[in-house]
């Protein structure tokens, strides 16, 4: 079975990259900004974890939790800086 060790990093970060882009078409920045750490992160986990299992692309759970922490994390962070 394929896992990330042999998924191109190339490929892996042009598939971060395009969720990046479809989550945060999909959140409502504003909305989020506004609410609390633990329900923010809550819900954004939420949309990512379904938008990465949506991608077809050859990651084991653990490597789509991974991925799914890293977007989680990078948003997040984005969010905080935009509204500070």
């Amino acid at each position: 079975m394929a896992n990330l060790q042999t998924f191109e990093r190339s490929e892996y970060q042009q598939v971060k990259a395009d969720l990046h882009r479809k989550i945060l078409d999909r959140l409502d920045l504003e909305k989020l900004g506004r609410k609390t750490g633990d329900t923010a992160r809550e819900e954004v986990l939420v949309l990512i974890r379904n938008s990465v299992n949506a991608e077809v692309v050859p990651l084991s759970f653990a490597e789509r939790e991974k991925l799914s922490r890293e977007i989680l994390d990078e948003i997040l962070a984005w969010v905080r800086s935009s509204h500070c």
